[in-house]
């Protein structure tokens, strides 16, 4: 990436993302892997949902809560985390470590991610 670049809003467009059966979310990277970033930056919507898991194998995340509340529930420990509107959480890269991400609302949230998360 040698230019700046803009995105409208107009042009974030989060789309479905398969993540099982009484799940929703939809997203968009905006930045990534296509722009040749180092990293990948986007947003992302939750409706209610029971759970989605994300592996954190590869990569680290910080997200940023934009609207609602997020439950993030540590696989292996049951530790839950609570970010809302406002908030920022760091998620480290850790090989075997996987959360559980839900909603009981609406929920929106900015991410970005080192390296690449696909």
């Amino acid at each position: 990436m040698k230019n700046i670049m803009i995105v409208k809003k107009s042009e974030v467009k989060p789309e479905y993302l398969e993540t099982g059966e009484g799940n929703h979310m939809t997203l968009q990277d905006v930045f990534g892997k296509a722009e040749n970033a180092p990293f990948t930056f986007g947003i992302a919507e939750i409706e209610p949902s029971v759970g989605i898991e994300f592996e954190y194998d590869e990569d680290g995340a910080v997200c940023f809560g934009l609207e609602g509340t997020i439950n993030l529930i540590d696989k292996e420990t049951s530790e839950k985390y609570i970010f809302e509107a406002g908030d920022v959480i760091f998620i480290p890269q850790a090989a075997g470590k996987t959360f559980i991400w839900n909603s009981d609302a609406y929920s929106k949230f900015a991410y970005a991610t080192y390296p690449h998360w696909r």
